[in-house]
């Protein structure tokens, strides 16, 4: 593929390298989401999606509001959870993992 770039580093100091992106995925913040999430939407092309993953309540909470108040349009919420297996005296179990929520949302 040639139509995707990985940045590694601070996102609050990355996001202004950017050019104007289709798709930007954020995941990882550190707290800073709402904060990376104002960034991105300048380097968000009009009809460009936002996928941020979160684990905290609070900050589903604080980035559906950013969401808003940015007017991004199309906003999806999904919510994951991965299992793993525990061997047990009689057999093998799930164990729930904490679960990921994902928010997607279009730039109008």
């Amino acid at each position: 593929m040639t139509n995707i770039s990985v940045i590694f580093g601070n996102a609050k100091e990355k996001i202004s390298e950017l050019d104007l992106a289709d798709t930007i995925f954020v995941g990882g913040t550190g707290g800073d989401t709402e904060e990376i999430v104002n960034l991105c939407q300048d380097k968000l092309k009009s009809g460009g999606r936002i996928v941020i993953g979160i684990i905290l309540i609070e900050t589903l909470y604080s980035v559906l509001q950013v969401l808003e108040k940015l007017q991004f349009d199309s906003v999806d919420i999904t919510q994951v959870t991965i299992s793993k297996s525990r061997k047990t005296s009689k057999g093998t179990m799930m164990l729930a993992r904490n679960p990921v929520t994902i928010i997607s949302a279009t730039k109008i």
